[in-house]
């Protein structure tokens, strides 16, 4: 009998102590969580007032800089290769970064309405004609590499395609050894 009075005595002890413990617990967690406000930012005294924290800009879509042709190409999906001349077999004489532009002067005569299809290989009989700080002061780009902006009125550039398996200029003049 006495075992089962300590028992009760126990219980009467212990189940309020639990519940003040967890009061406790809570009011601590309540307390803490209601911190002080933080102060407003600072407010700029000048124009040039360095020390203040800086404001988020909103995210804009990057937009191709105006061109001065009208007509631009964006490299939207990579870097694009730039070359002398309108095809393949011509010396890379540089390259367009991704998210850059660069201003189109001309196309090789293809026709304007057709559209770049799935297969890249396909289209590659149609080149842009580019400004491009080379000797020349331009370059050639395979046209369904970029993304085309701006009137599409270019001009149509003749070119002096050499037939097929003719060695194609460098750029350089070769100058023979003498013996």
């Amino acid at each position: 009998m006495r075992d089962r009075h300590l028992a009760n005595r126990v219980k009467m002890i212990a189940l309020p102590a639990v519940v003040l413990l967890l009061a406790g617990f809570w009011l601590f967690s309540v307390a803490f969580a209601q911190q002080t406000p933080t102060p407003d930012a600072p407010q700029p005294t000048s124009p040039f007032d360095l020390n203040l924290p800086p404001t988020p800009a909103p995210f804009t879509t990057p937009t191709a800089p105006p061109s001065l042709t009208g007509v631009n190409g964006y490299a939207e999906r990579g870097a694009v290769s730039i070359r002398s001349g309108p095809g393949l077999g011509y010396p890379r004489i540089g390259a367009l970064q991704q998210g850059q532009s660069i201003d189109i002067l001309g196309y090789n005569g293809y026709d304007l309405d057709r559209p770049c299809s799935a297969n890249f290989a396909a289209d590659l009989d149609m080149w842009v004609m580019v400004s491009y700080p080379y000797r020349s002061g331009y370059g050639w780009m395979a046209r369904c590499a970029l993304r085309i902006n701006g009137a599409f009125n270019m001009e149509r550039m003749l070119i002096n395609t050499p037939p097929e398996g003719a060695p194609l200029p460098t750029g350089f003049p070769v100058t023979p050894l003498p013996r």
